[in-house]
């Protein structure tokens, strides 16, 4: 635990003061980065054998556009 809080502490310190003084470049990066690799939510329907269906969300198609 007193790792955790040191590694914390270091990490505040090091990216902090940029993001509130409202510098929020690294953070766009970073979620760009974690979202690159993500696939969109999908929806499964099912139709009325009792079979699914698959289909992306079309919102999350959108925001994975935006963010990615």
């Amino acid at each position: 635990m007193k790792f955790s809080i040191s590694n914390a502490n270091k990490e505040l310190l090091k990216y902090a003061d940029t993001f509130l003084n409202g510098d929020l470049t690294l953070f766009y990066e970073t979620r760009s980065e974690q979202n690159n690799g993500r696939e969109p939510y999908r929806i499964h329907t099912p139709d009325k054998s009792g079979k699914y269906t698959t289909a992306d969300e079309p919102k999350s198609i959108e925001q994975k556009k935006k963010y990615s």
